[in-house]
């Protein structure tokens, strides 16, 4: 098993465990590994490269959508971050129906964003 060098902590880590990330920079900017611990810790601040901003409909932040685990599982397989609303994600959290459903319908935000960005020539982009 290979490993490889958290471009953070300088940690040794197999190179599956490691999150490959541009840090929200444009396409063809350097990729670099983070260990999970670092990626977590960085991604929710947008890496200081991108501005992971309140939702407009209540002022609330952007929270990461989903636990540890999935956020690090969807980061690796298909390079994408979830964020939502955090009181979405606290209504969904408490198993409110009633609640998520009034959210849904205020239409509060949520956002996606790359690990890596996309060549915006390729055909599916978007």
């Amino acid at each position: 098993m290979s490993q490889v060098t958290c471009s953070k902590c300088n940690r040794a880590i197999d190179s599956e465990e490691a999150i490959k990330t541009d840090k929200f920079q444009s396409y063809g900017s350097e990729v670099k590994g983070y260990c999970p611990s670092c990626f977590l810790q960085d991604v929710e601040k947008g890496f200081d490269n991108y501005e992971i901003d309140n939702c407009v409909v209540c002022n609330s932040p952007l929270v990461l959508q989903f636990d540890n685990e999935e956020t690090l599982s969807l980061a690796r397989e298909d390079y994408t971050v979830h964020f939502t609303c955090k009181k979405v994600k606290d209504a969904i959290e408490r198993d409110d129906q009633a609640e998520i459903e009034r959210l849904d319908k205020e239409d509060h935000d949520w956002l996606i964003v790359y690990t890596i960005q996309p060549n915006p020539e390729e055909p599916d982009f978007g």
